[in-house]
């Protein structure tokens, strides 16, 4: 299940760095507090167990899923735990339209349906849910 109500959601972009990101997590709390999405998250198994013990979810896209430690891991993660994510663009200053974006969403789910060996449309299923559910938790209105 999700978080309280009103959670804030952290991206964490931690390249080389893992270890230290889990610590800094761990030490100010944020772990608790927040929902920590890792981002392409490359790290060793050891901090991969870690950032799953911590709570964190992980957003994989068609470049991590072009590495053999990227399919690997996103074969390991449990489902619930899994977000889909682009990289787009690639550089500073490229444009990329909605069409751009579909399509490597699209490509991203298509090899990571590949990697886990599941219906790639009850995987899209799961992953809509995954989302929406993380959603709900930070963008709800007091009334």
């Amino acid at each position: 299940g999700g978080g309280p109500a009103g959670q804030r959601v952290i991206s964490l972009h931690a390249v080389r760095s893992a270890g230290t990101c889990l610590d800094v997590l761990e030490a100010t709390g944020a772990a608790a507090r927040c929902r920590c999405v890792m981002h392409w998250f490359s790290g060793s198994s050891d901090e991969l167990g870690r950032a799953l013990r911590l709570g964190c979810s992980f957003s994989v896209g068609e470049r991590m899923l072009a590495t053999r430690r990227g399919r690997e891991y996103a074969r390991q993660l449990p489902a619930a735990r899994l977000l889909l994510e682009t990289d787009l663009p690639d550089g500073a200053g490229q444009g990329v339209g909605a069409d751009g974006l579909l399509a490597s969403l699209d490509r991203a789910l298509t090899a990571l349906a590949q990697a886990r060996g599941v219906d790639k449309d009850e995987l899209a299923a799961k992953l809509s849910a995954n989302a929406r559910a993380l959603a709900d938790g930070v963008c709800t209105l007091a009334v």
